[in-house]
């Protein structure tokens, strides 16, 4: 130990005081050396949600030498806890080659695999937690081998073994917990809610049981529960996510003022995930004033890390002032934390080569983010280079269906008009989402398709599902490259994942935007005005402009006119929006993605 203050931020970090162990370690991080508190730094950041700091640590600690195993399970643990699930499972699998798996670690392993998508590799994976001698380990490798059918599209399997594992008493809980959102999940809502009260009232202080009965009073058009939950929220729970539901329930629903929930969360926890979502919040809502009232209490409490920094370029990007946002990041002590805020001032002052740089190390470092492909793909067309065009061939890639029509894919013929009504029935917000691409026009909650109870429905979703499929088993006659990410990132079983419907009335419009998270989107039209035509702009879905600025402006480089039964597919990184439109008429329809298996059983 080399000073004083090295000694009380260990001792705090052995104490459990987190804050106060994080606060003493940044202000000595440049000066540690000594590996045992480097190791400790790390520990400290990582459990104060600072995980950028605490990869740092790490990074120092093992330069110049292979990491010890502590430091990779760490940074695999790191990983996970940052949603770098791919990043987390190939760390935990080079731990198992060699040789350092402890029982635990074959769980871990499995429990990356399945956050990261790959179920079945994950089921694959558990079988030697399964076989292991320690009962909890044993149980809990149970408990997500039934999350993994649940994904998998298999809910009685998956509800039989969680009914099966409520009585064993090590896991009963958290198998009711699963049983209650596999119920959310198949829009069984009274169940769930039964089911996660009593939860609830049993652990009061699991965040992630209020969170789901919160989102189960949402999905089920409970408003009064919901806003009665809401209150006072922010006083016993401090986990951001769930108050992100709660803000932006509050947004949609026109209930009140969404930054004053934020505001007063943020007073009683400052955490950092919670400062980074409502600071974007504020900059979407064009609050300048107070994000850098926001930064400034930051600053106060943590100094100017490099989450201080990125809020900072945040709100820079925001004013226009992309050369601010480079002169911040050239003088910030790394800038890997910053690359994505330097590859958007890149854009905006023309210096493609730079950002395409900056978007390819991107790319390498969260393989399969569709927003980040989206990002290099903008660069190459911004330099004229060729394989923007292999990228983006909206003659092969952009696939267009008519679902009035009859199908060798499928017998059944859909009923619009019920469809128009059932669905839009669902709507019951008032405004639009405030993170969300819609601008004026509301957004279903749930996964639609498969929480339907309706006949109509689920025969769209079987119909998209059946066409999705016959598509996607043409695909390889394209003849694309291994490395292109069609190929590169197709699941090994496309599954339809996440749907949703949008209603849109006159001067609805969305703006550009990708679905990160997916493989190939698409969109069906329900109901559509009748004012549509070619003959002008007005409601049409076009493609290929980016939603940030770059100096040579992109204009659409494809568009679809909507029609009632179009069905729209493409891949999940094509930029694409909507054309506002004018008149009395609403616009309905439904969107989804397909990809990896849905986890969030």
């Amino acid at each position: 130990m080399n000073t004083v203050t090295e000694r009380h931020a260990v001792q705090a970090l052995e104490q459990g005081r987190v804050a106060d162990a994080c606060r003493l370690f940044a202000e000595v991080a440049p000066h540690l050396k000594d590996p045992k508190s480097l190791f400790a730094a790390a520990v400290a950041f990582a459990s104060g949600s600072r995980f950028a700091q605490a990869l740092d640590m790490l990074g120092r600690l093992d330069a110049g030498r292979e990491p010890l195993g502590e430091s990779l399970n760490l940074r695999a643990d790191i990983c996970a806890q940052m949603g770098r699930d791919r990043d987390a499972a190939a760390i935990y699998g080079e731990l198992i080659k060699r040789g350092r798996a402890d029982e635990a670690l074959y769980y871990k392993y499995a429990r990356a695999l399945f956050s990261a998508g790959a179920v079945t590799a994950a089921l694959a994976a558990l079988e030697p937690a399964l076989r292991v001698k320690t009962a909890q380990t044993r149980s809990q490798a149970k408990l997500l081998k039934a999350r993994c059918d649940a994904a998998l599209g298999h809910y009685a399997q998956a509800q039989q073994q969680f009914e099966k594992l409520l009585k064993n008493k090590d896991l009963d809980d958290a198998a009711q917990y699963r049983l209650a959102r596999l119920a959310l999940h198949t829009g069984e809502l009274e169940k769930a809610q039964k089911l996660l009260q009593a939860y609830s009232r049993k652990h009061p202080e699991v965040a992630a049981a209020q969170q789901a009965l919160l989102l189960t009073y949402i999905h089920a058009g409970q408003s009064e529960p919901a806003a009665k939950m809401i209150q006072g929220l922010h006083e016993h729970n401090g986990d951001p996510e769930t108050i992100f539901i709660a803000a932006d329930f509050i947004h949609e629903m026109e209930l009140g003022d969404v930054f004053e929930l934020l505001e007063r969360a943020w007073r009683q926890h400052h955490n950092p995930a919670l400062f980074r979502g409502y600071l974007t919040r504020l900059l979407v809502a064009n609050n300048h004033d107070a994000a850098r009232a926001l930064l400034d209490q930051y600053a106060a409490r943590y100094r100017r890390d490099a989450l201080w920094e990125w809020g900072q370029m945040s709100v820079l990007r925001h004013n226009g002032e992309h050369q601010q946002v480079l002169d911040l990041a050239t003088a910030a002590s790394t800038d890997e934390p910053h690359t994505e805020a330097m590859c958007l001032a890149y854009f905006a002052l023309g210096q493609y080569d730079q950002a395409l740089a900056r978007a390819m190390a991107l790319n390498k470092q969260y393989p399969a983010d569709q927003y980040f492909i989206a990002m290099l793909v903008t660069a190459l067309r911004c330099l004229g280079d060729p394989r923007y065009q292999q990228l983006v061939n909206y003659a092969t890639m952009l696939h267009t269906v008519d679902l009035t029509e009859s199908s060798p894919n499928s017998l059944s013929t859909l009923d619009w008009p019920t469809l128009s009504k059932q669905i839009g029935a669902l709507h019951v917000m008032r405004h639009s989402p405030l993170l969300q691409s819609v601008r004026s026009g509301t957004q279903t909650a749930g996964n639609l398709f498969v929480a339907s109870r309706q006949a109509a429905v689920t025969q769209l979703s079987q119909r998209i599902d059946a066409e999705a499929q016959a598509y996607f088993n043409q695909l390889s006659a394209l003849g694309l490259p291994q490395q292109h990410p069609l190929n590169l990132f197709r699941p090994a079983q496309p599954m339809l994942h996440a749907s949703w419907s949008i209603k849109a009335r006159a001067e609805t419009y969305h703006e550009s935007h990708v679905h990160s998270k997916g493989w190939y989107s698409g969109t069906c039209y329900i109901d559509v005005p009748t004012t549509f035509a070619d003959d002008n702009s007005a409601g049409k879905l076009v493609f290929g402009e980016p939603p940030f600025a770059t100096k040579d402006p992109l204009p659409a480089d494809a568009e679809v006119l909507p029609e009632v039964g179009k069905l729209v597919l493409f891949p999940s990184y094509f930029w694409h929006g909507t054309r506002p439109f004018v008149g009395a008429e609403s616009r309905l329809v439904t969107a989804f993605d397909f990809g990896n298996p849905d986890c969030f059983v």
